[in-house]
């Protein structure tokens, strides 16, 4: 669980996904997490290999568009190659953390998330 605070993974084959209020117990942890003042950070995109994404984020939504999933069938890499990821969060060995999120996608797809 605490390795998945700092990453979500988004290897889908899909055109648009959405994440909308990221909350936990100790917000403080998490810098932004409604998205309601049109501000991601420390919340980003990272793209790897031939991977490409957009985003936007308006009305407490951050919008991910998946232009190129990459992956091995895209002339990427691997299911990393798109991600949505936390900068500079530090967890402690023993403490319990509670991330909640909600995902919704345009299409099908698989959400790897560590």
């Amino acid at each position: 669980m605490a390795a998945g605070l700092t990453t979500m993974t988004m290897a889908l084959s899909v055109s648009a996904a959405s994440v909308t209020a990221i909350t936990a117990a100790a917000g403080e942890m998490l810098g932004e997490g409604t998205f309601e003042k049109g501000a991601g950070l420390p919340w980003h995109i990272c793209e790897n290999g031939s991977a490409s994404m957009a985003f936007e984020i308006n009305n407490g939504v951050y919008a991910i568009e998946i232009v190129n999933p990459g992956g091995s069938d895209n002339g990427g890499e691997s299911r990393w190659d798109c991600q949505f990821r936390h900068r500079g969060m530090s967890i402690t060995y023993g403490h319990t953390y509670r991330l909640t999120y909600s995902v919704y996608a345009s299409q099908a797809g698989t959400l790897w998330y560590y």
